[in-house]
């Protein structure tokens, strides 16, 4: 059966990768690389690409059938109708400053970001109009969709074009959630709902993918230049997505609207076109929640209550698991009365210890159908709001708004096996490199040259610091990767991270500072990816406390 769809694309060199941050800096070949893995799926796909001449080699050596090139170049960008007016507003200091992140943006620095992305829905309208391949439906494909929106596979599967044409029949927008800020993209929040005639807009349209038909295509595509050029002749500037999210709002009988979580990505709506369970997508907006609990109803209480308090998200979005440690079996009533009120599923151990009850929650965790996983001890209690205004010791937050969601989108983001809450901990913080006292010799030896020695008694007065090697931020989270070590303090944990960290590799009595000397290891050798938030959201706080005899790990 031939294909009644007509897939769109660009891909162009505009020099993202001399950006000075790393928070948008990309190189090129990064978009090359992640095009031919989306080529390699489209298969015998109608397909229309505008690049350059370099850029269409790669491509008929891939994909040379039922493919078109449209010769695109900066110098064409530069005579965009769009172009000088969006080089006076991203100069413009005050547009630039009205949001933290903006002036390291790639919108704001350069020069053909803007003129390149306001003319993806023109290119799918011209594409629509000469409609070469006679299809019905055309579609917008970002070329660099399989760096992290979607897996391109989806597109190769049997049903694939069947289910997403009933879709098309309108413009399809893939929109979500978006209630917070003061703009959107770097669009003023204020006066995009004037454009879009709207008390509060309350979505965001994604310009990865979108499409449906020729009549609503055109139409919106007139409605788009005229809408740009109002909006930027007064100032006003977003992306592209900015102005397709007004363009739903007034004209919501033109456009299909599908909802994606609050994460953003789209995969979640063709995990829903699949119509199956997919571990790694599945329940992409919840987690698996882990407590450890031992002899104490009061500390597990207090750790819920700080949750409930600090991150609401973390309880009503995940399924929540409690490992109880306990060996005075006259508390048992008192805790069954909060796993039922809390709804914790138990899991009674005979105090299989703290890193027992670790491997036991890796273990169960690669059964679930949650991608994620959250880990506390009970006497980790999160911070509340009113902490918004109180730092750690080493100057980091103790508090930060919507936690939960960001958490998810820097993981999806950046492929996370496991990302640390807290930089600042009990007996020490981040800055020091704490898997140098556990790791063997040799590798001491090899990895720390100028520190290939303990002390003989003690802590080292000066040990090595921790290596970092990208300092990044997601709406005004910080947070930091490279050489960070493991430890049982709070942290989220991907499926595929959970495998690396816990269970390719088993110890009979694992210890942490096995697991720290271990993880580290695979981390220098690139093998495990880990984060760190810029962040303190977490207080040591054991007020009810035991005999230390008790005390033990496996």
């Amino acid at each position: 059966m031939s294909s009644n769809i007509t897939f769109v694309t660009a891909l162009l060199d505009i020099k993202r990768s001399e950006l000075d941050s790393n928070n948008f800096k990309r190189p090129f070949t990064q978009y090359i690389e992640n095009f031919k893995k989306l080529l390699s799926h489209l298969g015998d796909k109608n397909l229309v690409v505008y690049t350059d001449q370099d850029t269409a080699k790669i491509i008929k050596s891939i994909k040379n059938d039922k493919t078109i090139i449209k010769h695109l170049s900066c110098d064409k960008l530069k005579h965009s109708e769009y172009y000088e007016k969006i080089q006076i507003i991203r100069k413009n200091e005050a547009w630039r400053n009205q949001v933290g992140w903006l002036s390291e943006s790639t919108q704001a620095n350069l020069e053909y970001y803007n003129p390149m992305i306001f003319n993806k829905i023109h290119w799918l309208a011209d594409v629509s109009e000469s409609n070469p391949f006679d299809t019905e439906y055309f579609v917008w494909i970002d070329a660099g969709i399989a760096n992290a929106q979607a897996h391109p596979g989806y597109f190769s599967k049997d049903w694939f074009e069947e289910r997403i044409s009933e879709h098309l029949h309108r413009m399809l927008f893939l929109c979500f959630p978006y209630e917070h800020g003061n703009e959107i993209h770097g669009f003023d929040r204020i006066a995009m709902n004037k454009y879009a005639k709207a008390e509060k807009i309350k979505r965001v349209a994604r310009a990865t993918f979108f499409g449906g038909r020729k009549l609503e295509i055109l139409f919106l595509s007139d409605q788009f230049r005229k809408l740009a050029h109002e909006t930027l002749d007064n100032g006003h500037m977003g992306t592209e997505e900015s102005l397709y999210t007004i363009l739903t709002y007034l004209y919501p009988n033109m456009c299909n609207i599908e909802m994606i979580p609050e994460h953003g990505l789209i995969f979640d709506f063709f995990e829903k076109l699949q119509g199956k369970k997919y571990i790694h997508s599945i329940h992409q907006d919840r987690t698996d929640l882990y407590i450890t609990t031992f002899n104490s109803p009061a500390q597990f209480l207090e750790t819920v209550r700080h949750i409930e308090k600090s991150c609401i998200d973390i309880l009503e979005k995940s399924d929540k698991y409690v490992v109880n440690n306990s060996t005075d079996k006259n508390l048992t009533e008192q805790y069954n009365k909060l796993f039922k009120f809390y709804n914790f599923t138990e899991f009674r151990k005979d105090n299989i210890g703290i890193c027992g009850a670790r491997q036991f929650i890796a273990d169960h965790f690669d059964t679930t159908n949650n991608k994620y996983m959250l880990f506390f001890e009970d006497d980790m209690l999160m911070n509340g709001p009113e902490f918004v205004n109180n730092k750690c010791k080493n100057g980091f937050r103790k508090y930060e708004s919507d936690l939960y969601a960001k958490l998810l989108h820097i993981m999806n983001i950046e492929n996370y096996d496991f990302m640390k809450l807290n930089f600042t901990e009990f007996f020490g913080d981040n800055s020091t490199q704490w898997a140098w006292y556990n790791v063997p010799q040799d590798f001491r030896e090899k990895h720390w040259t100028e520190h290939p020695n303990l002390p003989q008694n003690g802590l080292h007065e000066n040990p090595p610091l921790c290596k970092f090697t990208h300092i990044k931020s997601y709406r005004g989270l910080g947070y930091i990767e490279g050489e960070i070590y493991y430890c049982n303090w709070p942290q989220i944990v991907s499926k595929d991270g959970n495998k690396k960290m816990f269970l390719e590799t088993k110890w009979e009595h694992p210890y942490e500072q096995t697991w720290m000397s271990y993880i580290y290891q695979k981390t220098v050798d690139r093998y495990i990816k880990p984060g760190l938030l810029l962040l303190s959201p977490v207080t040591h706080n054991r007020f009810d406390h035991y005999d230390a005899t008790m005390r033990r790990e496996h």
